[in-house]
């Protein structure tokens, strides 16, 4: 967080961190939005694509609900994230 105070987590940011365990390969990212996702690889292959798709999302969600209940959460140290928030905020 010290590095990357961007990526904290809690109330300001209204997120919740959690680190995937080690025996889950996961280079490949998803969003889900509606009844879409997109899907963007990692800068080795550089690539992204949308699928606007009901029943692609519901299986998105339940592989992204399964994974997420096994992940441990990570707390980020306040005195790590506050700066970026004031200044984000403007105060």
């Amino acid at each position: 967080m010290k590095q990357y105070p961007f990526m904290g987590e809690g109330g300001g940011f209204l997120r919740e961190l959690r680190m995937v365990p080690d025996e889950i390969d996961y280079t490949l990212s998803y969003w889900i939005y509606n009844n879409k996702i997109i899907y963007m690889s990692s800068l080795r292959e550089t690539f992204a694509f949308i699928i606007e798709s009901e029943e692609m999302v519901k299986t998105a969600q339940t592989q992204f609900d399964f994974i997420w209940t096994r992940s441990t959460k990570i707390k980020a140290r306040n005195k790590d994230t506050d700066a970026f928030l004031k200044e984000v905020d403007g105060d």
